[in-house]
């Protein structure tokens, strides 16, 4: 090693030694780190709990919803792919009644339910109105075919 850079490397060690005794460190300031705190939007329910013949009423994403026991008002196994906008919309099983069938000649088959309507059941904030419809067959969504009543559990146009 060279002259030069021996003295290079004493004088690294040197300071290296002066900085541990403090003498020419200056310190930073250590701020801590901020975190904010945010309390959880309550979730909207599906109507109410008071609902009359709903199963599924009052609850955030119900995996099943039997409005009246008729074979028709049931879907269940719902897995929800949005809860908590103006519509919130999943996939499930339902009861498919096709056209000159009776509810006995009726199939399970994959149904979309969506539930819409936001406001308040009484106390209760959430979706006011449910219906389901099977798309395989041509149905589409629309609260003018029918819908259920979410905070008193009655059908509407069905």
């Amino acid at each position: 090693m060279g002259r030069g850079r021996r003295i290079l490397v004493g004088l690294a060690v040197m300071a290296l030694t002066l900085a541990g005794c403090g003498s020419t460190v200056t310190s930073k300031r250590h701020t801590p780190p901020t975190t904010t705190t945010t309390s959880p939007t309550k979730q909207p329910t599906l109507g109410s709990p008071t609902a009359s013949y709903c199963q599924g009423c009052g609850q955030v994403e119900p995996s099943d919803i039997n409005m009246e026991g008729d074979p028709t008002s049931v879907v269940s196994n719902i897995r929800w792919e949005s809860w908590g906008g103006p519509q919130a919309t999943g996939i499930g099983t339902g009861w498919y009644v096709g056209p000159n069938q009776g509810v006995a000649q009726g199939s399970h088959e994959p149904a979309t339910v969506v539930a819409f309507n936001l406001g308040n059941c009484g106390s209760t904030y959430g979706y006011q109105a449910v219906a389901w419809y099977f798309p395989q067959y041509g149905e589409t969504f629309s609260p003018s075919n029918g819908y259920y009543n979410t905070c008193t559990g009655e059908g509407v146009g069905l």
